[in-house]
């Protein structure tokens, strides 16, 4: 079971026990002897701190990678406006994009292999074959065929590309070893990867927050106190001011989207407007990733075929050449 999965689960667990009136603690200590590694102790954790009383807010908090970020947004959020059950609901069926995400991620992983085993076997020529080649014409006095000539270029720039990326990888992972950078690096990936999901998860919370009867305003200041997404949290702010605030100038929504929600408010049904946008959220970027891999694969493939060919070139057009000088 993946880190998602885990923490799906245990968010599950969490709110089911809040719905029905049933204590965690017992069910989680049940539950710890069952998992393994670190997982398993967080869980036992979990479980004692409950038990002393701790909030499941607190547990969170005091134990990292129990839940996963977005999934802590709920819980705290769903404590703070009283309404834990639905807010992990909320949660819950908007990951269920996650698979089309997954299925991104296996393709593009594929496709990194591919580059990788490319990479080696490029490297190899550009390293060992070619410059053997190019000496024997150099030894036996005859011209260099323009394929080798060509080949040898295009070598002598992969090499380059091949240690800047091996930098480029050292860098990352020095950088991972340093706690403020690697979180700056996570924050960065997170805003460019991850803030669309994100909005569209604020907009089903808040959704939340209006069937319960709680005003925008505060809805969102609570919500953007819940944040651990910067960028997020700062137009939540702006929607929480309730002189200026608007979901079109927060950025949640365009304008368009917002003359919606409010002719969804006239006809009393600003919450089903709320989590309808964030489904279409949710399916816009989801449908922006598959469109990504699938460029992605054919580009990838057609450079890799492009950089092949003139190397196969380099090789076979210098031992056709020798072949017919040797007879």
């Amino acid at each position: 079971m993946g880190p998602g999965r885990r923490s799906a689960a245990v968010l599950r667990l969490l709110a089911v026990c809040r719905s029905e009136g049933i204590p965690p603690a017992p069910l989680l200590a049940a539950w710890s002897r069952d998992e393994r590694g670190g997982q398993a102790e967080r869980v036992a954790a979990a479980a004692r701190l409950l038990a002393e009383g701790a909030t499941v807010s607190e547990v969170i908090d005091r134990i990292p990678h129990l839940v996963n970020a977005d999934h802590a947004v709920a819980v705290r959020y769903g404590e703070r406006i009283g309404r834990l059950p639905e807010t992990v609901a909320a949660t819950l069926a908007g990951d269920a994009a996650a698979g089309t995400e997954r299925g991104v991620r296996a393709g593009l992983a594929y496709i990194g292999v591919v580059c990788a085993v490319f990479a080696l076997v490029t490297t190899l020529l550009a390293v060992r074959v070619l410059p053997q080649f190019r000496r024997i014409f150099l030894d036996f006095g005859m011209e260099e065929p323009l394929a080798l000539t060509v080949g040898a270029v295009a070598a002598g720039v992969w090499v380059w590309v091949a240690v800047g990326l091996l930098l480029l990888g050292l860098v990352v992972a020095i950088g991972s070893l340093i706690p403020p950078l690697a979180r700056s690096c996570t924050r960065l990936w997170g805003a460019w990867s991850q803030r669309p999901r994100r909005e569209a998860a604020a907009l089903d919370l808040l959704a939340v927050a209006t069937r319960a009867g709680i005003p925008q305003p505060e809805a969102a200041r609570l919500l953007a106190e819940c944040q651990t997404d910067r960028g997020v949290a700062r137009r939540l702010a702006t929607l929480s001011n309730s002189e200026t605030g608007s979901l079109s100038r927060a950025g949640l929504v365009t304008p368009a989207e917002e003359r919606y929600v409010e002719a969804a408010t006239t006809a009393g049904d600003r919450a089903g407007a709320l989590g309808g946008l964030a489904g279409a959220r949710r399916a816009r970027s989801a449908a922006g990733r598959l469109l990504a891999s699938r460029l992605v694969a054919p580009l990838a493939a057609a450079l890799m075929g492009a950089f092949v060919l003139v190397e196969a070139l380099a090789v076979f057009v210098p031992l056709v050449r020798l072949v017919i000088g040797l007879t």
